[in-house]
């Protein structure tokens, strides 16, 4: 398994992007506030120094849901990287779309495409760019998954994903 540098994100951005994504309640079916969903740690001006989401499920329409683990810690003013993440994707029974998860552990990305531990991919086995991976990435991938019901792992979704999940990047990051 190749290693992965953990992702890194604009803390300031990245928890304000995430605050208005889980409140939409046209993608969210339980509107949830981030405070609610994560434990942060902050100094005493205020900055978020660390923060800890623990096994959390996030409802989606159609009761399609998200069980999600993140873990991330500041590194400058304005950087965090995010050091450990699973983010679990499972479908309503009747929905006709299939599980997955992505997982990062002690810089190992690799993603579970049954959703179980019975087969790992690494990132350069599947289409899409998951290096630098986040909860906000997730979201988009997970909403449009649910959308236009085409696997994030197949050779297709490439052409349907990748230029979501890139400008959720430069959302998230600060570049233009």
């Amino acid at each position: 398994m190749a290693k992965t540098e953990e992702p890194v994100v604009d803390i300031d951005r990245y928890i304000n992007r995430l605050k208005k994504f889980l409140q939409n309640q046209y993608l969210i079916k339980e509107p949830k506030r981030l405070e609610s969903i994560c434990f942060a740690s902050h100094d005493r001006q205020g900055n978020t120094l660390g923060w800890a989401i623990m096994g959390q499920e996030i409802v989606l329409r159609h009761d399609n849901y998200l069980d999600v683990d993140e873990y991330g810690r500041r590194v400058s003013d304005n950087l965090a990287k995010i050091t450990t993440f699973s983010y679990h994707f499972q479908p309503e029974q009747s929905s006709g779309l299939r599980e997955w998860r992505i997982d990062f552990k002690d810089c190992d990305l690799h993603v579970n495409p049954d959703g179980g531990d019975n087969e790992h991919l690494d990132p350069d086995q599947v289409p899409l760019d998951i290096d630098n991976f986040n909860l906000y990435l997730t979201l988009i991938l997970t909403i449009l998954y649910t959308s236009k019901r085409i696997y994030p792992f197949e050779p297709e979704a490439e052409a349907v994903y990748q230029s979501s999940l890139n400008k959720g990047r430069r959302q998230i990051s600060g570049a233009s």
